[in-house]
């Protein structure tokens, strides 16, 4: 039988010897096939960890010879663990779960793996069905041929029992551990069985391996949640539509709004409620996502505007207002068999009726909001038929329309809303309420888009489900499409073109001025006019004031589209359809400088949806015809969320040339067009570009006789919800690690203390102890860790739950250029004695070797290299110097040979170097290896140079044992242990340009492969001390 302690020490010899003298091994795998198309129940990741086989890993204990993983795989506690591959499925029963990387257990004994003893373990898979599985892998093991061996190949290993394991099924993960591990018949070559203390053996089928463990995580998702209408009556239908992504299965609660919490399949991604429960009032619906086997939970949530039940409908057509202003108009005949089916049309609220082009109603509001328009339509409008036929041509029938809305979004998906109602004067036909549908659909081609997100073109429509669904129910669908023969029904059904026409949000608009509304744009009534200021315009006190009516058309809206108001507070006031503020302060040097203004104008509308509070302007003077007007800005954007933005410079103004009388300097109506930063602040219902009303300032004089200093009343800011994550700002878009960067947030309330900020990905604190300013604002300049990885970074201020948040690009930093001149060398020296210890050794008894040199001399001591050639860079400290000759190492009867020969000096910096050789040896078993370009050992160069004339010399250079030395001593020696010292001098010439050792491009510090002469060294001595032992336990040990 074949004695595996004989076998352990010689193969373990030849190993350490073959091993160290070769680069590039890699562990024996095979590549993952390709990626098929990512399923549903994908997973974000996970991993698999698995010991393989306790005995294996105790016959060969664990160490970086015993071990290796590559490709993502890692040892963990002497486990291998394979990261999970995002292709791997689960669906709560079943799962295919793919893993990467590649784990042995064992050593190799040459650079093939053809020779070893060794399990190795590639890309394993796992197919789970309910309580049980398999396990495949790309496996293969070794075993010197002594024992049982498979060759690489794609098999299955094992079946796997997951009823007594622990199964965790957390909101992110899913993992199982303790699974139980059965060999299958057609793995048994892959484990052999090592019968202790000397023999191989052959495994059975239902032979236990290691437990496995089993980790998942589930996939992050985002739910949103959209309403089919803005707003809907009290017992009314509105469907709630959730959108799940990336699409997965599992339920989505909807709650909120009154109603009761309602569970629906997600179903393709998406859920939807229609509803007619809803209260009144403003109800926000929350839709949560349970999550599913592969997927974390997550929700989202809407806010719907739902108002009292309409009365029901009679047989009197409405009387409605029509509104003072329209932003445009949408044109529509509903259909055309209807049109010209019914003989009456009646119209209310600044409807128009045209036999030409249909009914045309006003356009009286466009809420954007994202990528989403919503557009209100004012008005009503009814067909009607009589009954010709019957004396004194009564009324039959009518169908209503009204309360219309369109929703357009930025793909050019529309849908045409509206309240519709029917009566009859008829007795078998009774009335029906007016009820909200969906009427009809309509789709834009995107290139048709403008900026607003709304089409001017005709729009092809189609009827919705819903409105039919509506008619058929009502009895209506029959005097809807009118009698007569089917053709005409089916055209009747066919939606007629609807024509959108906008103007644009800046339309004239009326007013009454002199009402303390801001009206008309009508010059010379006290209210600021398109160009010339009236008789009537406010003059600014001469103790300093600004005077400005924000946006006439803006202010219009508010109090009469909106249904808003507009107050004052803090100092501010009303004159006519302007505001005044009084002026706070002023550092202005008579050219440039800036003026502060206090008070508040409060916006608000659409029953609080709308809200804007703009607070404290200044004028900042940066030219003699420019200055920025600059306002705090405190509200709620569309969308519901809270803003708080300080200092925003809102306007910009174009200044004409100033009066100036007793120290008071006076401009007057100073155009002004919005910037972008004011056009967000509005939540742009106001572009960037668009021309403000103008403004009129006065600096002034430091005192004014017969006037009082007015002080502002104290205003405290209050801090916003927690959960709440306001914009911050930083002074730059982008930074290098270590750079600095100065970052303003908002939203903490007034002289908020114990504020922090910090960066993420990884979360590091960058400051403490911040405390904000009057208006809630905190300002730090901080300096960005030096270790920040490049890349897309989140700068964070946080005190109570909120959180000011900006985004920072960190990009890598720059390579330092170097200075490319050199000096020629020649006639370079060195003197090393490689290591004392080695060099003893083998002249002893016990190696009875020899050291030959050729081109080298030797003192006993130290060899000796002369007439070296290379460059050197002083500038960068920085160049390469080769030396010819060899050093020849012989022991063992021939057993031990290695030669070190073209030595090189790589000098890397003023402080550091490296020695490179080329390394040739016969390892025990026989096998020659040549290499060339192997980093021998680091060299500390600190203190040791010396110059003399043109000669620059090294003295004494610490030389230690290099990291992949270390490892090639397989712990014989340590990363770091002392070689002997090295003295070189190189001689300096002529200036010739650089290369890449001398500075052109950054030094390896070696010829591209592996440090290994060293590791030749150790491993050598290592295993001839492991032969001697062989040789005093057993008096024969084969070798080979």
């Amino acid at each position: 039988m074949f004695t595996f302690l004989e076998e352990r020490t010689r193969r373990l010899l030849a190993t350490l010897t073959a091993v160290a003298l070769l680069a590039g091994l890699s562990v024996i795998g095979i590549l993952a096939p390709a990626q098929a198309a990512v399923p549903t129940n994908t997973v974000a990741g996970g991993k698999l960890t698995w010991g393989v086989i306790q005995d294996y890993r105790t016959v060969f204990p664990a160490s970086a010879f015993m071990r290796s993983a590559t490709d993502g795989a890692t040892f963990v506690n002497d486990n291998a663990v394979f990261p999970a591959s995002t292709t791997s499925t689960w669906d709560g029963v079943s799962g295919s779960l793919a893993f990467t990387g590649s784990a042995r257990i064992g050593y190799v004994s040459d650079t093939s793996g053809t020779s070893g003893n060794y399990i190795s373990i590639a890309s394993p898979t796992i197919a789970i069905n309910g309580t049980s599985g398999t396990l495949s892998a790309n496996s293969v093991s070794k075993s010197h041929g002594q024992g049982p061996e498979a060759p690489a190949a794609v098999r299955q290993l094992a079946t796997l029992d997951l009823k007594d394991a622990v199964k965790t099924d957390t909101a992110t993960t899913v993992s199982w551990t303790g699974v139980k591990v059965v060999l299958v018949e057609g793995a048994i070559a892959v484990f052999p069985k090592i019968v202790l203390p000397d023999s191989y053996d052959a495994r059975e089928a239902g032979d236990r391996l290691d437990d496995l463990s089993i980790t998942l995580e589930k996939s992050t998702t985002t739910t949103t949640v959209r309403a089919s209408a803005i707003s809907s009556a009290v017992g009314s239908d509105v469907t709630f539509t959730a959108t799940v992504e990336p699409a997965a299965t599992g339920t989505v609660t909807f709650s909120g709004g009154g109603i009761s919490a309602t569970v629906v399949t997600v179903v393709d991604g998406s859920a939807s409620l229609s509803t007619s429960g809803l209260v009144e009032g403003s109800a926000t619906i929350t839709a949560t996502y349970s999550g599913s086997p592969s997927a974390a939970p997550s929700d989202g949530s809407v806010t719907h505007t739902v108002t009292a039940t309409p009365t029901p409908v009679s047989a009197a057509f409405p009387t409605i207002s029509a509104p003072t202003t329209s932003l445009g108009s949408v044109t529509w005949k509903v259909s055309s068999r209807t049109w010209t089916y019914y003989n009456e049309k009646s119209v209310t609220g600044g409807v128009t009726v045209s036999d030409a082009s249909g009914f045309t109603l006003p356009v009286t509001e466009v809420v954007t909001s994202g990528t989403t328009s919503d557009l209100k339509l004012s008005g009503a409008f009814r067909f009607t038929w009589h009954n010709t036929h019957v004396t004194g041509d009564p009324v039959y029938y009518w169908l209503q329309f009204e309360d219309l809305s369109m929703t357009v979004d930025a793909a050019g998906n529309g849908t045409l809303k509206g309240a519709v109602s029917w009566d009859s004067l008829a007795d078998e036909i009774s009335s029906s309420s007016k009820q909200i549908v969906s009427i009809a659909t309509f789709t834009v081609d995107p290139a048709t888009l403008v900026g607003d997100g709304i089409a001017r073109t005709s729009l092809t429509q189609v009827f919705t489900s819903e409105f039919t669904t509506y008619l058929v129910a009502t009895g209506q669908e029959g005097h809807f499409v009118a009698s007569g023969p089917t053709d005409a029904k089916a055209e009747a059904k066919k939606a007629a073109p609807l024509a959108l026409v906008l103007n644009g949000t800046d339309v004239p608009e009326t007013g009454t001025p002199g009402t303390g509304t801001p009206g008309a744009e009508t010059p010379g009534t006290g209210t600021p006019g398109t160009e010339t200021p009236g008789a009537g315009t406010p003059v600014p006190s001469a103790k300093g004031q600004l005077i400005w009516g924000v946006k006439a058309s803006f202010t219009t809206y508010i109090t009469k589209g909106a249904a808003g108001a507009i107050t004052v507070s803090g100092g501010a006031a009303t004159s006519g359809a302007v505001f005044t503020f009084n002026q706070t302060s002023k550092d202005f040097n008579g050219s440039t400088g800036t003026v502060g203004y206090a008070g508040t104008v409060h916006f608000t509308g659409h029953a609080g949806v709308l809200d804007l509070q703009l607070i404290n302007p200044r004028i900042k003077i940066t030219g003699p015809t420019t200055a920025i007007l600059i306002v705090d800005v405190v509200g709620k954007a569309l969308d519901g969320a809270s803003v708080t933005n300080s200092g925003v410079e809102f306007a910009t103004l174009t200044l004409d040339t100033p009066t100036t009388d007793g120290g008071v300097t006076t401009w007057t109506n100073a155009a002004a067009t919005i910037t972008a930063a004011g056009s967000e602040a509005f939540s742009g219902f106001i572009q960037a570009g668009t021309a403000l009303d103008p403004v009129s300032f006065t600096i002034g004089a430091d005192t004014v006789a017969g006037e009082t200093p007015v002080t502002p009343p104290a205003t405290t800011v209050a801090p916003l919800a927690a959960g709440t994550y306001p914009n911050a700002t930083a002074n730059v878009p982008t930074a290098l690690p270590g750079g600095e960067v100065t970052v303003t947030g908002t939203g903490f309330g007034a002289n908020t203390t114990g504020i922090e900020l910090a960066v993420y990905s990884v979360r590091q604190v960058l400051a403490t102890g911040l405390t904000a300013d009057a208006n809630g604002t905190v300002t730090a300049t901080v300096t960005l860790p030096k270790n920040l990885a490049a890349g897309v970074h989140t700068l964070s201020f946080e005190a109570n739950g909120v959180k000011s948040q900006v985004t920072i690009t960190v990009e890598a930093p720059a390579p330092a250029a170097k200075q490319c001149v050199a000096n020629a060398v020649s006639g370079a020296t060195l003197s090393w004695g490689v290591k004392s210890s080695f060099r003893n050794y083998i002249t002893s008894p016990t190696a009875n070797g020899s050291i030959t040199t050729s081109g080298v001399s030797d003192s006993g001591s130290a060899f000796r290299w002369t007439a070296g050639t290379g460059k050197f860079n002083t500038e960068v400290n920085q160049g390469r110097v080769a030396y010819a000759g060899s050093v020849h190492f012989s022991g063992h009867g021939g057993l031990l040979d290695l030669t070190i020969s073209n030595v090189r000096i790589q000098v890397n910096s003023a402080s550091t170097a490296s020695l490179i050789a080329d390394v040739s040896s016969t390892s025990i078993d026989g096998v020659k290896s040549n290499q060339s370009g192997i980093a021998l050992a680091s060299l500390s160069l600190s203190g040791t140079k010396s110059t003399s004339g043109s000669t620059v010399t090294w003295t004494n250079a610490a030389a230690s044992l290099t990291a992949a030395g270390a490892k090639a001593f397989s712990g014989f020696y340590e990363a770091g242990d002392a070689l002997d010292p090295v003295t070189f001098s190189f001689p300096l010439g002529a200036t010739v340009e650089c290369d890449a050792s001398s500075g052109a491009l950054a030094a390896t510090g070696a010829d591209g492969l592996a440090d290994a002469a060293l590791l030749a060294l150790a491993a050598m001595a290592f295993g001839l001390s492991l032969v001697m032992v062989a040789r005093r336990r057993r008096p024969r040990v084969k070798i080979g």
